[in-house]
């Protein structure tokens, strides 16, 4: 059986688009909430945290993993020289 990979992008899709149908039933304009002073400062600061998090995290140890691949794959290279 094979299931579709992009299945939870597609719910989580529908599920917003459901909360912000949900909002406007109510009265709540999105819009009016995200172009706040302060909640434009909020979400700056969660940007910044979530950059913050990805090149320490997520970029940093990736780049240090290539650089030993590298380095590995050279002295693989240049063993397989020398016999020859």
């Amino acid at each position: 059986m094979q299931t579709n990979p992009n299945r939870g992008f597609i719910k989580l899709i529908i599920l917003i688009v459901a909360i912000l149908i949900i909002l406007g039933y109510f009265g709540l304009n999105f819009e009016k909430i995200v172009t706040l002073p302060v909640v434009k400062e909020n979400l700056a600061y969660g940007w910044n945290l979530f950059v913050t998090f990805f090149n320490d995290f997520v970029i940093q140890p990736a780049i240090l993993a290539w650089g030993k691949s590298v380095e590995f794959l050279v002295s693989i290279w240049e063993k397989i020289l020398n016999l020859f």
